[in-house]
């Protein structure tokens, strides 16, 4: 975005309009499910509050999956802490980790996600911008 800004071929009708999963979202996101445990309820929590432009009521399940694979993780995690020769508990870990991944992907929970996603932040200043246009 910021490169076309600088070039002059930003194109409101093509850069200027929010994402389709931005346009869809509600932001009303039901309770965390019941049966949750503490490191899936933090996360849910997580998710929930810095996300809330992107969720709808639709997202909920996709949005357990993703709670539980991380405690699931977490539960590797720890067992893997106790004996990191336990090849059980680092099979597991890996494939929680992965699983972990590719959910969290979904709901752009890192910078190149939130980037794929189409989410838009404010550009920082760039005081070499006026020598580049």
């Amino acid at each position: 975005m910021r490169e076309h800004q600088l070039h002059g071929t930003e194109s409101v009708s093509v850069h200027a309009r929010p994402s389709v999963a931005m346009q869809t979202a509600t932001g009303n996101l039901p309770a965390p499910p019941d049966d949750l445990d503490a490191d899936a309820l933090e996360l849910w929590t997580l998710v929930a509050t810095t996300r809330t432009a992107w969720l709808s009521e639709s997202d909920a399940p996709a949005l357990k999956s993703l709670c539980e694979c991380w405690s699931l993780r977490q539960r590797a995690y720890a067992a893997l802490a106790d004996d990191a020769t336990d090849k059980l508990a680092r099979c597991a870990f890996t494939a929680y980790q992965q699983c972990f991944d590719r959910l969290a992907a979904r709901f752009g929970l890192t910078p190149s996600d939130r980037a794929r996603l189409g989410e838009k932040t404010e550009d920082a200043f760039d005081p070499a911008a006026k020598y580049l246009a």
